[in-house]
């Protein structure tokens, strides 16, 4: 009569969780109520009862309404196509890194300059087989791993002082863990050379140092053409001391 009685309980309960339905609270609780008659009961007590809503649907969440700082960065497209400046950064952790390389293509679509992608440098792998307890005789080895990653970002179509107060925000918004290194190029004219002003007194000390400096192969060459014509002229003269006086010539004469 026992198991009558169980088998006839847990029959009951079966039906029972048939005709439910699940109602979630904020709070994680999952309430079983019927839908004929007790589902509206249940959630308005439950609802009386934690001070919260009831909701049987999650609501969906269209994409216009998300913050722009969970979504990929925006780029500006190059006008001309002239690399400016150039961002690289090595972590151990990819998570930090690939983070702050959202941030400064982030900050540079704000400063209002042409950023390319993120281009992927080769990962650096050091490793290192040690003892694998203290033992010294130990003959069980164990390796140690370790990677570097490495991304690049390049800049384009700025001008000398976007690129410095980029760097600058940049530099100083660095997370701990993560290496940064940077490289800019600056354009003169053509012509430049020819504006810039030399003293006397430095080109003085230019010649000193460059006196100094060994012959380069363009040098040696027109050296031993010298001495072939010296010689041609007068084949008994002595070849040592035509080098010489070459030689003394060529360094006393500015290059």
């Amino acid at each position: 009569m026992f198991s009558a009685c169980r088998t006839n309980l847990f029959d009951l309960s079966t039906k029972i969780l048939k005709n439910s339905t699940k109602i979630t609270s904020g709070n994680g609780l999952i309430i079983l109520g019927s839908q004929k008659r007790f589902g509206s009961t249940h959630s308005e007590l439950l609802g009386k009862a934690l001070g919260e809503k009831l909701f049987f649907e999650e609501e969906k969440v269209p994409i216009e309404s998300i913050d722009e700082v969970y979504a990929q960065p925006k780029r500006l497209e190059p006008t001309h196509g002239i690399p400016v400046c150039q961002v690289q950064l090595r972590s151990y952790s990819l998570h930090r890194l690939d983070f702050y390389v959202e941030f400064i293509q982030k900050v540079a679509y704000t400063m209002k300059m042409p950023c390319s992608g993120t281009v992927f440098l080769p990962t650096r792998k050091q490793r290192w087989a040690v003892l694998k307890s203290p033992f010294v005789h130990k003959s069980a080895m164990e390796i140690f791993e370790r990677r570097t990653h490495k991304r690049l970002i390049q800049i384009r179509d700025a001008s000398p002082e976007s690129v410095e107060a980029f760097l600058k925000y940049v530099e100083e918004n660095v997370p701990a863990g993560v290496g940064m290194k940077s490289k800019t190029f600056e354009y003169e004219q053509v012509g430049y050379g020819k504006s810039v002003s030399v003293d006397k007194a430095e080109m003085e000390k230019l010649d000193e140092i460059a006196a100094k400096l060994p012959p380069t192969p363009r040098d040696i060459k027109s050296m031993a053409e010298l001495v072939a014509a010296e010689l041609a002229k007068n084949p008994k003269a002595n070849i040592e001391n035509i080098t010489k006086e070459i030689i003394s010539k060529a360094r006393s004469l500015p290059k």
